[in-house]
C-alpha cells in the first residue's frame, strides 16, 4: 500500500509533467510564413511536385486493384458461371 508521502510525490510529479507539457507546447514560435508564393507559376509548379509525391503510393495501389480485376476476369473465364 502506498503511503501518504509517496502519494503526494506521485501527484507532484504528475503536476510537473502536465505544467511542463503545457509550457512546452505554448512556447512554440508562431510564424506567419505559410509557405505562400508571390509568383503563380512557381506556386503551380510546387503544387504539381507535392501532388506527384502524394500520387506515387496511390498509383501503386491502383496497380494492385488492376491485378485483382484481371484475376477476376480470368476466374470468370475458367469457371464459366451458368
Amino acid at each position: 500500500m502506498i503511503m501518504n508521502k509517496e502519494k503526494l510525490l506521485l501527484v507532484v510529479i504528475g503536476m510537473v509533467i502536465l505544467v511542463g507539457g503545457y509550457v512546452f507546447y505554448n512556447n512554440q514560435k508562431q510564424t506567419n510564413d505559410l509557405g505562400t508564393y508571390e509568383d503563380p507559376e512557381v506556386a503551380f509548379k510546387e503544387t504539381q511536385k507535392a501532388l506527384k509525391v502524394i500520387a506515387a503510393p496511390l498509383n501503386l495501389g491502383m496497380k494492385s486493384v488492376l491485378y485483382i480485376e484481371e484475376c477476376k476476369v480470368t476466374e470468370a473465364q475458367i469457371f464459366i458461371k451458368q
